[in-house]
């Protein structure tokens, strides 16, 4: 009598295999195979998975949320308009081998970051993997973070606080859309010209990202989300 292999059916479920009808009575059943080998992409029903990670539909887990992290170093208003503050982002992920596309939490006169930004149905956490600062897109944008947001792209913890240039409101809108008052779209280190920021420990309101302005030659971090 040979025994046959069930991969991704339902424990109980009746099962048509050749002339015969089983039943799938359990993972046990299974030689060599794990539950993770029953799981459909996005779940785990069996809870096999660490934090933040759910099956594949291959045998293995992933991740299934976005990374999100504040720049280890600082800069001036001119950042080469927002395809330079995305790719300063891009490249510290990089450095810190960190996969995907990334992309700055940044706005200018006509570009919002919440038009520019992927809206992911997953959760938002830091380079940790741990640490959940937003459900999703929709609870990102509500005004109040779950957590600080205090790792660079290495993991490395931030206890000071941060200014962030943003020129972006809570729910992901431009601020301004003055030259004067987004350092000239983002490209200007001039001291009479001012941008938008937000200050990383005022997680629990939109402070965190429209707080204050401040002078472009002055120095201040990125927020980088991954895409």
């Amino acid at each position: 009598m040979g025994v046959s292999v069930l991969v991704g059916v339902e424990v109980g479920a009746l099962v048509g295999v050749g002339d015969g009808v089983f039943v799938a009575v359990g993972i046990g059943v299974l030689a060599g195979a794990g539950a993770l080998s029953y799981e459909l992409e996005g779940k785990d029903r069996y809870n096999q998975c660490s934090a933040f990670h759910l099956c594949n539909g291959g045998g293995a887990c992933s991740l299934f949320a976005k990374r999100v992290f504040i720049s280890s170093g600082s800069y001036n208003g001119n950042l080469g308009g927002l395809s330079g503050a995305d790719q300063e982002c891009q490249d510290l992920a990089a450095t810190a081998s960190l996969s995907g596309t990334w992309k700055a939490w940044l706005s200018n006169n006509t570009a919002s970051a919440g038009g520019r930004l992927t809206h992911s149905t997953y959760p938002y956490i830091l380079t940790d993997k741990m640490t959940k600062i937003a459900d999703d897109w929709l609870d990102l944008t509500s005004a109040s973070l779950s957590a600080v947001i205090n790792q660079t792209e290495s993991g490395a913890t931030i206890s000071a606080e941060r200014q962030v240039w943003t020129n972006t409101t809570a729910n992901g809108s431009i601020v301004s859309t003055s030259n004067i008052l987004t350092c000239l779209n983002f490209t200007s280190s001039a001291r009479l010209r001012f941008g938008r920021y937000g200050t990383n420990t005022l997680y629990t309101s939109g402070s965190w990202t429209n707080n204050a302005y401040g002078q472009c030659n002055q120095s201040r971090c990125l927020y980088c989300f991954e895409q």
